[in-house]
């Protein structure tokens, strides 16, 4: 939680997305294989949840009551059991997920659409990993289950390139 403390969230596989909420216990909130989630820092009340099969949800009632926000995704796409998932570290309505492509939201999952090609490059490999550098959410690196890292250092574009990243400092 951005603001408490005593309210945190966390997936864990075959135990869901719980909640703590200062008590000796988590609360379930979302069940099957729980993947990442997140807080909406500037509404904490807004919280999203991932669980396995490749099911984003979100609730704007801090967990009582959930929708299913994949409206634009390609659920035909390669990816992993639980796909990488993320929230711009500077707007919380800015969010993105990994198949073999990196699909991003900008209006809090109302809709998805792709920011890259199939960054495997027609391997069959999806993402495992994606990162937006604080320091400038322009760049956004992906790691691959086939090995090595694309990274774009023009997400905010209508078209952003993707290069393979060699050898090269992280920001």
């Amino acid at each position: 939680h951005p603001t408490n403390p005593n309210i945190m969230l966390g997936g864990a596989q075959d135990n869901g997305v719980s909640v703590y909420q200062g008590d000796a216990s988590w609360q379930l909130w979302v069940g099957g294989d729980g993947g990442y989630a997140a807080f909406d820092f500037n509404n904490p009340s807004t919280v999203y949840a991932e669980c396995q099969a490749f099911y984003i949800f979100k609730s704007t009632t801090l967990g009582q009551g959930w929708s299913l926000i994949m409206s634009g995704i390609n659920q035909n796409d390669a990816h992993s059991f639980i796909p990488p998932f993320i929230m711009d570290p500077a707007d919380p309505q800015k969010l993105y997920v990994g198949t073999m492509r990196v699909y991003e939201t900008i209006n809090g999952g109302a809709s998805w659409a792709p920011i890259s090609p199939d960054l495997s490059d027609g391997k069959g490999g999806n993402l495992v990993t994606i990162a937006v550098a604080a320091s400038n959410t322009n760049v956004i690196y992906a790691g691959l289950s086939t090995g090595g890292v694309k990274v774009t250092t023009n997400a905010k574009s209508a078209s952003p390139v993707w290069s393979t990243e060699i050898g090269r400092a992280h920001v």
